[in-house]
């Protein structure tokens, strides 16, 4: 039975992932993101500097942007698209239940930004031969982090995707991405403020969303650094333990929501 449901997962994968291969948008997202990548050693050329820190600086913004891209594309009509073609009803009049559905269309979508991140990051990583940037073990765990990070992302665009429109969806998820890199800044905040109310905002904010910065490793490779040892099990279990949450709070959202 257990094996059933995942068959049955995998294929609703699988045909998200298929439908994603026919999609024009999608495909200009990663061909644009490539050219991004392309152009990096023209501007560098172009700016006073280390070219080679520039290089990091844009390849990770790249890599970071279009991940969020991808993701808003591909999760604000993950599950309003079969409501609207009504195609949700047959799906879910078969023995298949709400939360096979949301794992299925959620396996999917990371199906699809795994294939997008391997071309970005081999086109990425070229470029780093190319200027001869030895490749070292912090290089690893930050592309590593980087598709963790895309990862989450997808779990939080279900989720929002679960219960409302592709609108408010993509709003939703550009403003907790942007402030779950910059938790940091708004922890100073909540210490410097004195306004009672805005303190309150704040440290609901600052407490009910994922700290991102978690996962980011940038900054070791841009500055020749090594990453403490103690950080990688700890930036894998915070994101392990928001991923599980995410799709736990998707899947009851989803199972509660009144279609039709």
């Amino acid at each position: 039975m257990r094996i059933k449901y995942l068959q049955q997962i995998f294929t609703i994968g699988t045909i998200t992932w298929k439908e994603s291969l026919r999609d024009r948008v999608q495909l200009i997202i990663g061909l644009f993101g490539i050219f991004l990548i392309g152009i990096i050693p023209v501007i560098a050329r172009m700016i006073v500097g280390s070219k080679i820190r520039v290089i990091y600086d844009m390849g990770f913004w790249v890599l970071g942007i279009w991940g969020l891209a991808l993701v808003m594309y591909l999760g604000a009509n993950s599950i309003r698209k079969e409501i609207q073609s009504k195609t949700i009803y047959l799906i879910l009049s078969r023995p298949i239940r709400r939360w096979q559905f949301v794992l299925g269309k959620l396996l999917g979508i990371i199906m699809v930004i795994f294939v997008v991140y391997i071309i970005l990051s081999f086109f990425l990583i070229l470029e780093f031969f190319v200027y001869r940037i030895d490749f070292s073990l912090a290089h690893f765990f930050t592309f590593f982090f980087i598709f963790l990070e895309w990862i989450m992302i997808a779990c939080l665009s279900m989720v929002f995707a679960s219960f409302t429109t592709p609108l408010m969806h993509n709003i939703f998820l550009i403003s907790t991405v942007f402030l779950g890199h910059y938790l940091s800044d708004i922890r100073v905040f909540i210490i410097n403020i004195k306004e009672p109310f805005l303190k309150f905002l704040l440290k609901v904010v600052y407490y009910t969303l994922p700290n991102l910065e978690k996962l980011n490793f940038k900054s070791y490779v841009i500055y020749e650094k090594p990453i403490p040892s103690e950080l990688l099990p700890m930036a894998f279990i915070v994101w392990f333990s928001w991923c599980v949450f995410l799709v736990v709070l998707s899947i009851f959202i989803f199972n509660n929501r009144k279609i039709g």
